[in-house]
């Protein structure tokens, strides 16, 4: 018998059966132990190789009119037109960098499918006959009254199994933006859990958008904050706008723990449609480039000798990089105070700094 906190009990009843008698209070009921043997783990397939998996659910946040939908939108185009991924070689559909012509599934309340879905979709090249677009029910009660209902998840998920088993080849499902259909935070957590089950049965991809908020802190790192629990999206993209620039948006993993952090990449929205800047690499941990730009200024700035904290602060507010971003790149260039104090050694606010070797 295992007792915990006093309120909690199991008793073994049937040892070749691995049958426990749990005692919650004044509840009985009978428990199994689910052991499993971890399996040798396989290559992740890709839908946009590096980026969005196969057989999960991607994540992309942001805030209202940050261009989420966009991408969402741009990733359906592409996949259902055959258009060249935004990091390969473009192509036009059916050339030699083309990828395979794939279905799409777009689950989405907010935009009118023939007007402002349609063109987004077709100014991205996607192709018209490869997307199917599903929000809604056509309801008759029992007096034939027939009403419009929209769908609701995860209830409604059977529908979404349906329609992929009326159209093969669907190898992608957007849904903008999933809480349109989940009412609470438990009810989106749960069709999360449930669209991960989906798309490893069947081995593609599903991309959801949930609206977010992003700031960038004082070392230029991006803070998320959202009211959704997302934790069983195992591959999280966030969409923000580029302090530096508001025109551009800055398309930045923040989650992806069963691969190789891959890099972001920086984009435009220019006449509805996604213009990607294939030159930029975005690391999450620095997306805009401040810290490892800290870090280069302030190891060219070192190498002449040693300089007094209080200069380095003064010049590099100069080039717009604050105490916190200079003490952060200090340590990671290996910059220490050169004085005798324990408490000076700490960080390069203090005596003069240099560079270690």
């Amino acid at each position: 018998m295992i007792m915990a906190n006093g309120r909690h009990a199991l008793h073994l009843t049937d040892e070749k059966l691995a049958i426990f008698e749990a005692e919650a209070g004044s509840q009985v009921r009978l428990d199994v132990p689910l052991v499993n043997v971890i399996h040798e783990s396989h290559d992740v397939e890709w839908l946009w190789p590096q980026r969005i998996p196969l057989g999960r659910v991607t994540l992309i946040e942001g805030a209202p009119r940050a261009g989420k939908s966009f991408v969402a939108f741009d990733l359906a185009a592409r996949a259902s037109g055959g258009v060249a991924w935004p990091d390969s070689p473009q192509a036009a559909p059916g050339g030699d960098n083309a990828q395979p012509l794939q279905g799409c599934l777009l689950v989405s309340l907010q935009d009118n499918p023939s007007d402002t879905l349609g063109r987004r979709l077709q100014l991205a090249g996607g192709d018209p006959n490869r997307l199917l677009h599903f929000s809604q029910f056509l309801s008759t009660d029992l007096k034939k009254r027939q009403s419009i209902r929209p769908a609701r998840f995860p209830g409604d998920l059977p529908a979404i199994e349906y329609v992929l088993d009326q159209h093969e080849g669907m190898r992608l499902i957007v849904i903008d933006p999933l809480s349109d259909f989940c009412p609470t935070p438990g009810l989106l957590a749960e069709t999360i859990q449930r669209l991960n089950d989906l798309a490893a049965d069947r081995e593609f991809a599903i991309v959801i958008t949930l609206r977010a908020t992003g700031r960038f802190d004082s070392r230029g790192r991006l803070v998320i904050k959202s009211r959704w629990p997302t934790d069983a999206a195992r591959c999280a993209w966030f969409v923000a706008v580029d302090p530096n620039d508001d025109s551009r948006r800055l398309f930045v993993p923040t989650r992806t723990n069963f691969c190789v952090e891959p890099t972001g990449m920086g984009f435009w929205i220019d006449a509805g449609r996604v213009v990607w800047d294939t030159a930029a690499r975005i690391d999450f941990q620095d997306p805009l480039e401040n810290l490892s730009g800290a870090a280069l200024w302030l190891s060219q700035v070192l190498a002449e000798g040693e300089i007094p904290a209080k200069v380095i602060y003064s010049l590099g507010a100069e080039c717009g990089y604050t105490p916190d971003m200079l003490r952060y790149a200090g340590k990671k260039i290996g910059a220490r105070a050169a004085t005798g104090s324990a408490a000076a050694r700490k960080d390069i606010g203090n005596g003069r700094c240099r560079r270690s070797h």
